[in-house]
């Protein structure tokens, strides 16, 4: 109980910090304030509970032991022992009593401390042991590479998050053609970032398969395929050091390609910045990238996924924090990197869905509607109504629709 208090706790204060000038400027402080009281005071009665609880034991023992050794003089009197045998008796039980009392208190002490963090041990135990069961799926030996050559298949997709009585995803079908630049779109809730979050293996299916060229993607070749995806989250997360560090994520420095950085900064349009910053590359970004704005964070996000070359590049709604002509560079450079690779963008820009090669319509959990941007504002009365709420001036004319097909379930 009192480690589901203390991570509730430290989830509010998270919360809260994350959103400190949204708090203040609401004067909402007061609510914030109360949601974190409660689960500090459940935690500081669970504490009291458990202090209580690991004190109990020592009395007992003691009471015991006092019980024993009056109950031991009483007999010995009673039956009519003279004093001088009774006395080294009790001398020597209360010695041996006395002896034995730390060891009895440490061992009910570290009963005390196994209950109160049983929880964290079965937390821990459980995650060890589906490791362990998702390496003996693996096949054995060495997981062959994957790589797209063909098309990506997702075939009959449903997954329900735990507790919801609806899937978001119902029985999905798509099919996305290599050298492709796909736009999924649709409403809040219909399950992009899901079907997003299943490509890239994070989620695990409750029916269905992805198929790489006709090949089913077993859970012990995620791991390969997801060193062929780039992805650029909604949120980029920065680490504390240089934008070409962040760029290059996970490598030391000394390792770091950086002919490669600029390259991938180049393509993200993040070099006109980079040059004006009197240590380029080498500039600091401050904690989680404090020093730097909305489309700054996203450029470098973009970056970062082009270093590594992916033949997948994921986009869950990246150029939302970009300027117009910013956001037209992205989408320029999206364009030519669908000749060698498969682009995939969700996004809430009409410019960004306006040059896409094909529209994916996300409704209830299915697709619902699929072709090229001309097509669907033709025929299809959800997206005309989606696209007019995301019209923007900076809009592109579309290009030509690439193969890709999909199957309603």
């Amino acid at each position: 109980k009192s480690d589901e208090e203390n991570s509730r706790r430290i989830a509010y204060c998270l919360e809260a910090l994350g959103a400190i000038k949204e708090i203040k400027s609401a004067q909402k402080e007061d609510f914030f304030c109360k949601e974190f009281s409660l689960p500090a005071q459940n935690l500081a009665r669970a504490y009291a509970r458990v202090n209580v609880l690991q004190l109990i034991p020592s009395y007992f023992v003691q009471a015991i032991t006092a019980i024993f050794i009056i109950g031991l003089a009483l007999f010995q009197m009673h039956s009519g022992s003279p004093l001088t045998n009774i006395v080294p008796i009790l001398a020597f039980y209360v010695v041996g009593g006395y002896r034995l009392m730390p060891s009895l208190l440490r061992f009910s002490g570290a009963i005390s401390q196994l209950r109160q963090n049983k929880a964290v041990f079965d937390n821990v135990v459980s995650i060890l042991a589906g490791s362990a069961e998702e390496i003996k799926r693996k096949p054995a030996g060495e997981v062959q590479p994957v790589s797209v050559n063909r098309q990506i298949q997702l075939k009959d997709i449903v997954y329900t998050y735990p507790g919801a009585r609806r899937p978001v995803l119902d029985h999905l079908e798509l099919t996305i053609n290599k050298d492709s630049f796909v736009a999924i779109v649709g409403g809040s809730g219909v399950g992009k970032t899901t079907l997003v979050d299943i490509l890239l293996g994070l989620l695990p299916v409750d029916s269905g398969t992805i198929q790489i060229d006709d090949r089913p993607l077993t859970e012990g070749a995620f791991s390969e395929w997801r060193r062929i995806i780039g992805y650029i989250p909604q949120s980029v997360f920065l680490l504390n050091t240089t934008i070409g560090s962040n760029i290059a994520f996970g490598i030391p420095e000394e390792e770091i390609n950086w002919a490669k950085v600029k390259e991938a900064a180049n393509m993200s349009h993040l070099d006109e910045f980079i040059n004006q910053l009197p240590e380029g590359l080498y500039t600091h970004v401050g904690e989680r990238g404090i020093k730097l704005s909305g489309g700054q964070l996203q450029r470098i996000g973009i970056a970062r996924a082009l270093y590594t070359d992916p033949q997948v590049l994921i986009l869950d709604e990246s150029t939302s924090a970009l300027d117009g002509i910013t956001e037209q560079g992205i989408v320029e450079t999206l364009k030519e990197l669908k000749n060698e690779k498969i682009v995939i963008v969700i996004a809430h820009r009409h410019s960004t869905v306006r040059n896409a090669e094909v529209i994916v319509l996300l409704e209830k959990g299915k697709v619902s509607d699929l072709g090229p941007y001309d097509d669907l504002i033709a025929r299809n009365a959800h997206f005309r109504k989606l696209m007019s709420q995301w019209q923007s001036p900076l809009s592109m004319p579309s290009l030509s629709a690439a193969g890709m097909t999909h199957h309603l379930a």
